[in-house]
């Protein structure tokens, strides 16, 4: 049997049955399902805390009593159970280098894609808190019976929110965050993902070309 034979035989023998994702998606399971950044520095109830030995002896004794026992727990050391695919993604994603990072993990949490400035939108010059109005010109109306009036032609400048500068910085930001994502793919692709197999980032590159 040749080694292409062999290799064939191999991935015919052993499919990969793990459930396909992008990248986005990945993190948003991670994050904001598996909770894999949450505080579980104080995982147990504050009083299994305090009565663990954890506080003053007299906040202790107080707890013991409401509770009627004494609990000898891990009480702050104790760490919730993740999915070991989470640990994963947490551990690629602390190796990035930030600001990266940071865009990653705080976009991760919100279960978002960064702002690129598609919500640019016209909307009126306002002055002194009101919609500015201009006058153009006035041009003498008539109607019937010989009335005439005199009718001032007048407009509203409209401007882009956010403005231009503003969008630029969002799609720099936007940019950062996508290379982040190539290189955290890149990261995973050797990690040894059990029950995920990532297909694709989930975001273009560049949305507004």
């Amino acid at each position: 049997m040749t080694v292409a034979a062999k290799i064939n035989h191999r991935e015919t023998a052993m499919p990969d049955s793990r459930e396909t994702t992008t990248l986005v998606a990945l993190l948003d399971w991670a994050y904001r399902r598996q909770r894999i950044d949450a505080d579980d520095a104080r995982a147990l109830h504050e009083v299994e805390l305090l009565a663990g030995g954890s506080g003053s002896s007299a906040a202790s004794v107080a707890q013991n009593g409401l509770l009627g026992c004494t609990i000898h727990s891990t009480a702050h050391k104790q760490r919730s159970a993740h999915h070991p695919d989470a640990v994963i993604v947490a551990d690629c994603v602390a190796l990035l280098a930030a600001p990266g990072r940071w865009l990653v993990e705080q976009h991760a949490r919100a279960g978002t894609v960064p702002d690129w400035g598609q919500s640019q939108h016209l909307e009126p010059v306002i002055q002194g808190g009101r919609p500015l109005v201009i006058e153009v010109e006035r041009v003498e109306v008539r109607y019937g019976r010989g009335q005439r009036h005199t009718v001032t032609v007048t407009y509203c400048p409209l401007q882009l929110w956010p403005d231009d500068s503003w969008v630029r910085m969002q799609r720099a930001e936007y940019i950062r965050w996508h290379r982040a994502l190539e290189v955290l793919d890149a990261l995973l692709a050797g990690a040894g993902l059990m029950r995920w197999r990532v297909e694709g980032i989930g975001a273009l590159g560049a949305p507004w070309a």
